[in-house]
């Protein structure tokens, strides 16, 4: 999509004159770009928000027309996910990420969820288990194991999203994961996985870092 049809849907979706939907258009091209070059559609699209739309000229009402138009495409974009076409066995963390995909991708607040399976890995269910701010999310064990016993899982795998998009784990996730995995061990429930979602990609903390094989040498200690 090149910057003329832009401007074009956003002066069909906002309703304004072309020549206001050209300079709309513009000015968020320009917000997104770290210097005075233009931006590419798809990294304008990924990084709006209400703040930097209202930032570019449009009213409070406009914005959220904007966003409501951008979360539904950004929704529609989430491919169907491998177990959803019937691969319901999850022996990667891209399987897994595609679960998630429909309900972390694109969220502008923090949600925490788990997949979980049977002892053979096989997926049983997908639940978010609650609903953060943009920064934080709390992601209590309590409530991880309990929906997992609630599907008689047996292996899950604990997920968050980054609204930011960034991928890299925080200190508090390190944190929480090694938490996770402990009281997995406790309740013979292994974690699988951490995953982290952001603007539909995904990372691996368990792929990232050495925190299973870290606790895994002193797991006679829990």
């Amino acid at each position: 999509m090149n910057q003329v049809s832009f401007a074009e849907l956003i002066t069909t979706i906002l309703s304004v004159q072309p020549s206001r939907g050209q300079k709309l258009a513009q000015r968020l091209y320009l917000e997104d770009s770290a210097a005075t070059t233009v931006g590419t559609t798809s990294s304008v699209l990924r990084r709006l928000s209400r703040e930097s739309i209202q930032s570019a000229g449009l009213t409070e009402k406009q914005a959220a027309k904007l966003m409501a138009a951008l979360t539904l495409g950004k929704l529609a974009y989430v491919p169907e996910s491998d177990a959803q076409r019937g691969v319901t066995v999850i022996d990667n963390p891209a399987i897994a990420a595609s679960l998630l995909m429909p309900k972390l991708a694109y969220r502008e607040k923090e949600h925490a969820a788990i997949v979980v399976m049977n002892v053979r890995h096989q997926w049983l269910a997908t639940e978010v288990i609650s609903i953060g701010t943009k920064s934080e999310c709390l992601f209590h064990p309590d409530e991880v194991f309990k929906a997992a016993l609630k599907h008689d899982g047996k292996r899950i795998i604990i997920a968050h999203n980054h609204p930011s998009g960034d991928l890299s784990p925080s200190p508090e996730d390190i944190e929480l994961t090694r938490h996770m995995i402990r009281g997995g061990y406790l309740l013979n429930m292994p974690v699988i996985d951490h995953l982290i979602i952001g603007n539909g990609d995904f990372g691996s903390i368990r792929e990232s870092t050495g925190i299973w094989e870290e606790l895994e040498q002193g797991k006679k200690t829990y």
